[in-house]
């Protein structure tokens, strides 16, 4: 990463925690970082998160395929059920020894949970709408996902079933990606959560696994996630850091 990206990283992180000492609401933290679990922020309340996103094509050029994402999120709860966020996203990419860095544009989330108890599963609805950083130009992403939930015991498993679709200039861009998040976790005590989960490409043939750890406490939410690639078609490493903070 360049200088300016490693610092403004290191301030978001920094303001982040110095903020968990002005907060009494409970923070919106995670136990899984790639699935979408059934949860949402809370009528009225407001949380920030920032997330980091490491991907690396080939582990054996690391320097030189590496790409780091950096997304702050604003969520606020517009029901129990309904939440509405915004994110501002910065990319940092290594191609040929030279590095770019460069703000990626806006995205625009909405979660929603149908009531429990009413199926046999608990269901998520989630929708996210990115706008590059050069609308007219750029391509844009819409993203649907359908997500399943089921505790049982101590473990709950959780299934995305995602569909992603790119417009650019108003027209079709790529073919439409069908893909899939899938974790499953246990809470090991009031704080710490362990659990294990894996993403793939229906399109693409692509799959991951990895492990992923969370810590929940009232002021302050984080979780940490690792994927390894599973074939050829798989980049070899993806890792996520997920910090939450309510205010």
């Amino acid at each position: 990463m360049t200088h300016l990206t490693k610092m403004t990283s290191t301030l978001i992180v920094a303001f982040m925690i110095v903020m968990t000492l002005n907060n009494s609401t409970q923070a919106d933290s995670k136990s899984l970082v790639w699935t979408k679990e059934y949860i949402t922020v809370g009528q009225g309340n407001i949380d920030i998160e920032y997330y980091q996103t490491l991907k690396v094509d080939d582990m054996q050029a690391f320097s030189d395929t590496d790409k780091w994402m950096h997304e702050v999120e604003f969520e606020y709860g517009l029901t129990d059920n309904w939440d509405l966020s915004i994110y501002q996203r910065w990319e940092n990419q290594t191609n040929l020894g030279e590095e770019d860095s460069r703000y990626a544009g806006t995205k625009i989330e909405t979660r929603y949970k149908l009531e429990q108890d009413v199926l046999p599963v608990d269901i998520l609805l989630y929708g996210e709408y990115k706008i590059p950083r050069v609308p007219s130009e750029d391509v844009h992403e819409i993203e649907l996902k359908l997500g399943f939930s089921k505790t049982f015991g101590d473990w709950t498993v959780v299934y995305n079933q995602i569909v992603e679709d790119f417009v650019k200039n108003n027209t079709v861009g790529k073919k439409a990606q069908h893909e899939f998040a899938a974790g499953t976790f246990k809470e090991i005590n009031s704080n710490w959560s362990l659990g294990l989960e894996t993403t793939g490409n229906y399109t693409g043939h692509s799959w991951r696994m990895g492990p992923t750890i969370g810590y929940h406490s009232k002021k302050l939410g984080v979780a940490f996630g690792l994927l390894g690639g599973l074939n050829e078609e798989t980049d070899d490493l993806r890792t996520r850091l997920i910090i939450s903070v309510p205010f």
